[in-house]
């Protein structure tokens, strides 16, 4: 009904506005590097009947995601759960922990101190607990889940100390069930592709010199391998590398998803973009007549 609309709505805004601060934790495929940053997970959301940037009228909704948070989903960036093990645990605190600590863990896996710290006061903001000001009360609430996930050998161990700053910093270190979730977690991200694909592996792919070119400049864009190929494949690459130029012109906030939305539904181009083009045009046609005066003039000459 329209109560659940309007909270879908306001929750999906609320995340549009909701910023998050990456430590080496989103990989952008594009640069091969992890990502240190402050970025947003949704670039913007267009409702049902709102107006879109070349006059329509939106059919439906449309949500596009930021540009970090896309590249990470195309370079299968992802930490799935053991939902068995997650089922398992006996303390919500232990669950949640549990999904936290995963992520964290392969934050670091390339660090040479290979382990990771709160500050308590930001923990408990993320897990269902209530702050307290005494750190023992704080231990007897956190370290009975601490406790489980260590004993379970998600963690080896873990640490609590005190900055003298009215918060204290937990520290935990990977245990071999969060090692080998990260082994697995590598190796599903190196086949995923293909996985996805089967008959790629198959599949020998040939691409002419410009063929290629195209799809290197739509990898500079952002636009991940398997699609850049597929808008290769199915569409007219006259079209593609119009839209390669026409993108500069226009102002979307994620720029590769307009690109492959553009292409694959044939947009018209920016206005500004179009302008240009005639411009170009224009001075072709003035320069080639020119030219072909001068050459008349010269034949003229040769006459005398």
């Amino acid at each position: 009904g329209g109560k659940n609309y309007r909270k879908v709505k306001e929750a999906l805004e609320r995340i549009r506005m909701t910023g998050i601060k990456s430590e080496g934790a989103f990989y952008h495929k594009g640069k091969k590097e992890w990502i240190s940053k402050v970025f947003g997970l949704y670039d913007s959301i267009i409702f049902k009947g709102a107006k879109l940037e070349d006059g329509s009228i939106a059919e439906k909704n449309l949500l596009y995601l930021g540009n970090i948070y896309l590249q990470s989903l195309n370079s299968f960036n992802i930490k799935p759960i053991d939902y068995t093990y997650w089922r398992s645990l006996e303390s919500k605190i232990a669950s949640r922990l549990y999904e936290i600590l995963g992520i964290k863990f392969y934050g670091v896996r390339n660090k040479k101190e290979g382990f990771i710290r709160y500050k308590y006061s930001t923990l408990s903001q993320l897990l269902p607990v209530t702050p307290h000001e005494y750190i023992s009360s704080a231990k007897r609430q956190l370290d009975p889940a601490n406790n489980e996930l260590k004993d379970t050998g998600f963690i080896s161990k873990y640490e609590w100390s005190e900055n003298g700053n009215n918060d204290w910093l937990i520290y935990y270190w990977p245990g071999e069930r969060a090692k080998e979730e990260m082994k697995r977690v590598r190796a599903f991200t190196t086949h995923q592709e293909e996985d996805l694909l089967p008959e790629s592996k198959r599949e020998v792919k040939i691409y002419s010199k410009e063929q290629v070119n195209l799809i290197n400049k739509l990898l500079e864009l952002n636009i991940s391998k398997i699609t850049a190929e597929n808008l290769i494949k199915n569409n007219d690459q006259g079209l593609i590398k119009k839209w390669i130029e026409a993108i500069n012109y226009s102002n979307a906030d994620d720029k590769a998803a307009y690109l492959v939305k553009a292409i694959r539904e044939n947009w018209q181009f920016p206005e500004e973009y179009l302008r240009k083009k005639r411009e170009e045009q224009r001075k072709e046609e003035e320069e080639k007549t020119e030219h072909i005066k001068i050459k008349r003039q010269e034949e003229e000459n040769k006459k005398r």
